[in-house]
């Protein structure tokens, strides 16, 4: 009985398939190691891609993970990380703010006012001055910066790249909702991601992420969980070949 369902089992094994594929070529004369290792990967990294489609289709998003590859979302999600994502139709974000305006393309000097503080942290052994966001003030309301909310992948046309990072307020406006975002990392990401300064002619004034509100229906997945450093598997060979033709 056992043996009867083990053999029925082996046609759901995917790489059952490739296996009578290459013994198919061996039985051919077709002999060779590096061939053999060479279709492995190439077979591998096929099922890899279909397997992730079905994945995201199933838990409603475009792509259902991404390898977090900065420190800005420390200590809650490192360097290596594979997170795993849902679809962003029900985001939870930190704070809600209402405001009677239109925020499409609207840079966010143009309606709020960021506060800052100063706090020291131990970097390196040394004492270290740091300015962060405080709050932000919308309509001589002041908001505190906190860590909560859900976090959020969106793609940032300024750095040409999907950021990972904590929608900690959502602003609904008269043409849509928006949100407010931020990494976590204490030290190196110390403001809002919009902080782009005044933009005087439309020109950015300090280094930041993203130069607008992020709009909800903009927004690519939500953070479900994730798998710790299995992403390190893609990233050291990248690594090495940046270093190797550097």
């Amino acid at each position: 009985m056992f043996e009867k369902l083990k053999n029925i089992l082996k046609y759901i094994d995917p790489y059952f398939y490739m296996d009578l594929f290459i013994n198919y070529l061996h039985n051919k004369g077709i002999k060779n190691k590096a061939l053999d290792v060479t279709i492995y990967i190439v077979y591998s990294l096929i099922l890899a891609i279909i397997l992730l489609k079905i994945l995201a289709l199933l838990l409603g998003t475009g792509e259902a993970m991404m390898i977090v590859v900065s420190e800005s979302m420390e200590p809650n999600l490192n360097i290596g990380d594979i997170a795993v994502l849902v679809n962003p139709e029900i985001i939870n974000p930190g704070q809600e703010i209402n405001v009677d305006l239109n925020l499409k393309n609207k840079p966010i000097s143009q309606f709020v006012k960021i506060n800052y503080g100063l706090r020291n942290e131990i970097i390196n052994n040394k004492n270290v001055g740091l300015v962060y966001t405080e709050s932000i003030e919308i309509d001589n309301n002041i908001y505190p910066i906190k860590q909560e909310g859900d976090v959020i992948v969106y793609y940032t046309p300024l750095l040409k790249k999907k950021i990972i990072h904590r929608a900690i307020f959502k602003i609904n406006a008269n043409d849509g909702s928006y949100y407010i975002t931020k990494g976590d990392n204490k030290t190196k990401n110390t403001l809002i991601d919009q902080d782009c300064g005044a933009l005087p002619n439309g020109q950015i004034t300090k280094e930041c992420i993203t130069v607008y509100p992020i709009e909800e229906d903009k927004v690519l997945a939500k953070y479900w969980f994730k798998i710790p450093y299995l992403g390190y598997i893609k990233i050291l060979p990248v690594n090495l070949i940046n270093w190797l033709f550097s």
